[in-house]
């Protein structure tokens, strides 16, 4: 399937929420092959009260990142630090063709594809006031088309992507300062395990009923629609 590029300008530019955008930005990427995809801020967003994170967005394998988070991977990734030098998408296949990685690095490298990620790529973004992000993807199928044409493709949709995150971080300037009581940082905590309403309170020893007014509050302070975006807005800023 090919994407369309004017397409997908006009939905990502619809999105109202960084969660909707990046539900639109997998489905291009996915039509593609690339159905793993994970954004790192490399730097500091002053602009948008973000401090540097890896996966502030993302859709790979929590087993994955938790491991090379766990191995501090992500002090020797050169997918990440050749974004500061970079411009456009880079593959891992050159960086691997570079002769030039440690025994780490290339243990790394390894690794991903055991937990079945293959054909991966980088893409260098530039925000304002010097920000610096990166793009990863790689897909689990091992034979996906990796010309220039699909790579300048990607390329395109990453920075829209970015541009738009940026535009809708910015846009709620109000949710960098949220902060919540302790009560609600469990909840939200409790919720994101997958625990029901029924289930918190009695982790929690309060009512029902005393759970749904810290939800109404949650969702009123992240101006969430449900739970489910509540937890993903919480953790895009860190609440929890």
């Amino acid at each position: 399937m090919t994407i369309n590029l004017e397409d997908f300008i006009y939905h990502s530019n619809q999105a109202d929420t960084v969660d909707a955008l990046f539900k639109i930005f997998e489905s291009a990427m996915s039509s593609m092959g690339f159905d793993r995809i994970l954004l790192a801020l490399m730097t500091d967003h002053p602009t948008l009260k973000k401090e540097a994170e890896h996966g502030v967005v993302r859709n790979y394998p929590e087993s994955w990142v938790n491991y090379y988070l766990e191995k501090k991977y992500d002090a020797i990734d050169p997918v990440r630090t050749l974004s500061f030098t970079k411009t456009g998408v880079y593959t891992w296949s050159d960086i691997i063709d570079s002769g030039s990685l440690s025994k780490k690095q290339i243990q790394m490298f390894n690794e991903a594809e055991e937990a079945e990620l293959y054909n991966g790529i980088g893409v260098a973004l530039r925000g304002g006031g010097g920000a610096v992000a990166a793009l990863g993807a790689a897909s689990t199928d091992r034979y996906i088309d990796l010309c220039p044409s699909i790579l300048d493709k990607v390329n395109l949709l990453a920075n829209q992507f970015y541009i738009c995150y940026w535009r809708l971080m910015e846009s709620h300037p109000t949710l960098s300062t949220v902060t919540l009581t302790i009560r609600e940082g469990d909840i939200l905590k409790w919720s994101a395990k997958g625990l029901t309403k029924a289930e918190i309170g009695n982790r929690l020893n309060i009512s029902h009923h005393t759970v749904d007014y810290h939800v109404r509050n949650i969702l009123k302070k992240l101006d969430a629609k449900n739970i489910a975006a509540a937890i993903f807005i919480a953790l895009n800023l860190g609440l929890i």
